[in-house]
């Protein structure tokens, strides 16, 4: 069995009275390519914030090499290897 790299346990996450995750659990292992998909208002979004430490759950647990990203501040966990691209149509300026 592989150890995962990213793994989420009972990850929840609520804003004011709205429930955007609901015990979420997931793993990732080394190397593994995914996609998450899902209509508008998924949590698709909120997932991503959660594992880059923008925001913290509202309960669960993320870890990534074993270590809770939900106890540390988004630029250690930025330092640790996670990070997010965004939808700029390219990750270096200065390459066609």
């Amino acid at each position: 069995m592989t150890v995962p790299v990213l793994e989420a346990k009972q990850v929840t996450m609520t804003f004011g009275g709205v429930q955007a995750l609901a015990d979420v659990d997931a793993s990732f292992a080394a190397g593994e390519v995914c996609g998450l998909i899902g209509p508008n208002g998924a949590g698709k979004t909120t997932c991503l914030d959660l594992i880059c430490g923008k925001v913290k759950p509202s309960a669960g647990s993320i870890l990534f090499n074993g270590k809770h990203l939900e106890t540390l501040e988004e630029y250690t966990i930025a330092r640790s290897g996670v990070g997010r691209k965004f939808q700029v149509p390219s990750v270096f300026r200065e390459l066609t």
